[in-house]
């Protein structure tokens, strides 16, 4: 693992905006802040978008930049990727995106029914990677930006109700 790896994952716990639970805290127990996004974390009622695979996260930043009257949370399980976004958004001093570092599969562990609104999945992994494959659109494999597509867009009834 390399050092700047490592630089990663230390700042990424000084950040606000980041919160990386436990194994055990998840792991067939409710977290904390499950059914508490809006009042312990964002300390707003505006609407919490997920998107899952979210690398860097510099599409939740910029979803979250273009639309101040929502709340997102970007969620992936590598750390030293959310770096990205999660300093973006502490450097701009962004009070609406946060990036959760979890296995997708402890979300109903996270949070409540009806807490959620929407659930965004761009791009995650695994993609393909060769110059013959095309993405899951048909087109590239590269990330989209907000200002050039629009990403599936999924409801879950398990979380929506």
């Amino acid at each position: 693992m390399g050092k700047d790896k490592l630089r990663r994952f230390r700042e990424n716990l000084t950040f606000e905006c980041f919160v990386q639970p436990e194994f055990d805290e998840v792991f067939h127990r409710d977290h904390p802040l499950k059914g508490n996004w809006n009042r312990d974390f964002f300390r707003n009622d505006n609407p919490i978008v997920l998107e899952l695979g979210c690398g860097k996260g510099e599409y939740t930043v910029a979803l979250a930049q273009r639309d101040p009257q929502r709340n997102y949370i970007g969620i992936d399980i590598k750390g030293a990727r959310m770096w990205r976004g999660a300093k973006t958004a502490t450097d701009r001093r962004m009070h609406n995106v946060g990036f959760l570092r979890t296995r997708i599969e402890f979300i109903d562990a996270l949070f409540a029914e009806n807490e959620v609104s929407e659930i965004w999945i761009t791009f995650p992994d695994p993609q393909l990677k060769t110059p013959a494959c095309s993405g899951p659109t048909g087109g590239s494999t590269s990330r989209p930006t907000p200002s050039t597509s629009t990403p599936t867009r999924a409801r879950s009834s398990a979380i929506t109700g």
